[in-house]
C-alpha cells in the first residue's frame, strides 16, 4: 500500500512539473520591429482617417490610422509598435459613402425590415444619419443611408491594393515614410 501512495505522489510531481515547465518558457518569439512613422497628404492635404499598412514580402503586416495632420504610426499587433525589418508594399486606403448613392425602393424596405428585426431584437440600430461626408470631406445633408452604403475610395487604386506602387524598406535607423497620393 505505501508503495502505491509514494507511485502516486511521484506521478502527481511529475505532472506539476511538466506543467510548470510548459508555463514558463511558452512566450511567443515575435521578430524584431521598429518604430514607423510618417505622414500621408492626398492631392497635398493631409489625409486623415486613412488605413495604412505596411506588408513585408513575408510574414505579418503592420498597420495604422492617420490623424487629423496625416500622420500615422504602425503598429504591429495590439501594444507592440512597429513594423519588421525589410521591404514592404505599403498600401493606404480610405473610403467615404457614396453621397450620389440614392437606395431603391426594394433597398429602403429591405433597410426598414432588418432594422425592425433587430429593434424587435433588443439590438440598439440607427441607419445611417441625416448627414455624411463627401468625398472632399464636406458635409452633404440626405436621407437616412442604408445598413450597408455603398463606399467609394478616396485614394487611386494603384495606391491601396496588391498590386501597390508604394515601397518602403525598414531598417534598424530612423524609419519616417511621408507619402503623396492622388485620387486619381
Amino acid at each position: 500500500m505505501p508503495s502505491c501512495l509514494l507511485c502516486r505522489k511521484f506521478v502527481l510531481a511529475s505532472v506539476a512539473l511538466l506543467l510548470l515547465a510548459g508555463c514558463m518558457g511558452g512566450g511567443v518569439d515575435y521578430p524584431e520591429v521598429v518604430p514607423v512613422t510618417g505622414v500621408v497628404l492626398l492631392e497635398g492635404q493631409p489625409l486623415e482617417g486613412a488605413t495604412i499598412t505596411f506588408a513585408p514580402l513575408t510574414g505579418r503586416a503592420s498597420s495604422g490610422k492617420t490623424d487629423a495632420y496625416g500622420r500615422y504610426r504602425l503598429f504591429y499587433k495590439k501594444g507592440m509598435e512597429g513594423a519588421v525589418l525589410g521591404e514592404h508594399r505599403v498600401m493606404i486606403r480610405k473610403s467615404v459613402i457614396d453621397p450620389s448613392f440614392v437606395p431603391s425602393r426594394e433597398e429602403s424596405e429591405m433597410d426598414a425590415a432588418q432594422k425592425q428585426f433587430l429593434e424587435a431584437s433588443g439590438i440598439p440600430l440607427r441607419i445611417g444619419s441625416e448627414t455624411s461626408l463627401d468625398p472632399d470631406g464636406s458635409e452633404n445633408s440626405r436621407a437616412p443611408l442604408p445598413l450597408k452604403p455603398p463606399l467609394l475610395s478616396v485614394v487611386a487604386d494603384r495606391y491601396n491594393g496588391p498590386e501597390t506602387l508604394l515601397f518602403a524598406v525598414v531598417d534598424s535607423r530612423d524609419n519616417v515614410f511621408d507619402f503623396a497620393v492622388t485620387r486619381e
